[in-house]
């Protein structure tokens, strides 16, 4: 015989039930609360920072960067056959990454006139292109100095001293939905608990929303000054490598930075996002470039930063003797140069078949001012003469 309950029993199991009931069906609301909450508290925080404050933190990093410890290209200690004009490429990331073969492999692989030195290393900016320039010409001298560098001028900067700011938000929502994203995941992350890879891609989504809706208000124009002074860092740097080869009377093509100008950018919605969509309607090819140089000159929260306009035109429009400008991006746009993933791999690095179209243009440009073949041979027998 089972034992009856007491009343007080049956109420009690009656409130419980009710408890869990209530419980149960208040849990989703009790989420959306909380969702709501802490995207609250990320919506506050992101419209707390100023780009004054970091400004000035940008601009005390810069002031004392420190120099970095990157060994020299063992190629740079081999004499080589003296009859080879020696060109030293400099730059980032943008002289090593490929599908394939790079740049300077092609100009080397092309032409028995060169001996090709790639100083090239990720994730270098203009400062360590300089202190590389001085230990390099330190140990040998080069016939000819080849300079193409600029794009992390802007993404190192960013990268370390603006993204942070506002990238550091989010991360809850972003961390569990990376446990639900399985597109693209590279092995092992999961176990880093590194959502890295995500938020690169997501988080500007999210800045995007909150700023169709209002909620938050990202100005372009309170980052000029930022820009302003990464372009003045990196005039100061490249003033003194050219300086630096100039002084020993090494010639030195200085060649503007590309990228994919596809790649979409983010910033102000209004301003970046407008210019791209435009861009990338228009079916005109000048008219398109124009929209999509602007979106790229006004993106902040792209995670691979490319050189914006006011660099570039430095570069194009730089004169003094023993310098010669190639200005690479007026020569792909007359070439009808598509700018987008069937050239690029990402943001800004050549894939294999534009490295090969790069090296051509590189050796026809120093052919055409007399820097390779016969005629740097003569200069470099006056050099010794002298």
């Amino acid at each position: 015989m089972i034992p009856s309950r007491s009343a007080d029993e049956v109420i009690g199991l009656t409130r419980l039930k009710k408890a869990l009931f209530f419980l149960i069906t208040a849990m989703p609301s009790l989420l959306l609360l909380g969702i709501v909450v802490l995207l609250g508290r990320d919506i506050y925080e992101i419209r707390l920072v100023t780009p004054s404050a970091i400004y000035h933190g940008l601009q005390s990093h810069l002031a004392h960067e420190d120099p970095e410890n990157i060994p020299l290209p063992d190629a740079i200690f081999s004499a080589g056959d003296t009859d080879k004009t020696t060109v030293y490429a400099f730059g980032e990331s943008s002289l090593v990454l490929s599908d394939g073969k790079t740049f300077p492999e092609y100009l080397q692989q092309r032409h028995a006139d060169l001996r090709v030195v790639n100083f090239g290393v990720s994730g270098i900016d203009s400062f360590v292109v300089r202190q590389r320039v001085e230990e390099a010409l330190s140990v040998a001298k080069p016939d000819v100095v080849v300079l193409y560098y600029g794009h992390n001028d802007y993404n190192n900067a960013y990268q370390e001293y603006i993204m942070p700011n506002f990238f550091q938000q989010f991360d809850l929502f972003l961390r569990i939905s990376y446990r639900f994203h399985n597109k693209n995941r590279p092995p092992g992350v999961l176990l880093a608990d590194n959502p890295y890879w995500f938020s690169r891609l997501i988080r500007p989504k999210f800045f995007q929303f909150f700023e169709q809706l209002g909620m938050l208000d990202i100005d372009i124009r309170d980052y000029e000054p930022i820009n302003q002074m990464i372009l003045d860092y990196y005039v100061r740097n490249n003033d003194a490598i050219i300086d630096m080869a100039l002084s020993q009377n090494i010639p030195v093509v200085l060649i503007t930075p590309v990228g994919n100008l596809h790649a979409e950018p983010f910033g102000d919605i209004h301003v970046t996002t407008a210019l791209y969509k435009k861009g990338m309607a228009s079916q005109d090819y000048d008219d398109s470039l124009k929209y999509l140089k602007s979106a790229r000159d006004a993106e902040i929260f792209t995670y691979d930063m490319r050189a914006k306009s006011p660099l570039i035109d430095y570069i194009r429009n730089y004169e003094r003797p023993g310098v010669y400008v190639l200005d690479l991006e007026k020569k792909l746009e007359q070439m009808r140069f598509g700018f987008g993933y069937g050239e690029f791999l990402d943001y800004f690095h050549f894939n294999d078949k534009s490295h090969s179209l790069l090296a051509d243009i590189i050796y026809d440009f120093m052919a055409s001012k007399n820097l390779v073949g016969s005629g740097q041979r003569r200069k470099r027998e006056l050099r010794k003469s002298s």
